[in-house]
């Protein structure tokens, strides 16, 4: 999936969950492998994928994003 983002980094979406204590501070896309979401930014400037984590989705969803907001680091 790595690969695939690197040349087609449109093949994820937006993550834009239900609930909103699962919502990031900023967008991003996501793709799935498996049982994995690969959670990225495109940085269209410098046409790079960063992928920002890999998380197993069996995981809370509430701490998703813990370390993302500046108070939280």
């Amino acid at each position: 999936m790595l690969g695939l983002l690197d040349t087609v980094p449109e093949v994820g979406r937006v993550y834009d969950p239900d609930y909103p204590a699962a919502r990031p501070p900023f967008e991003m896309r996501v793709t799935f492998a498996g049982r994995y979401g690969v959670y990225y930014v495109v940085e269209e400037d410098e046409k790079k994928v960063r992928v920002l984590f890999i998380e197993d989705q069996r995981r809370d969803p509430l701490n998703r994003f813990y370390g993302l907001y500046p108070h939280e680091a």
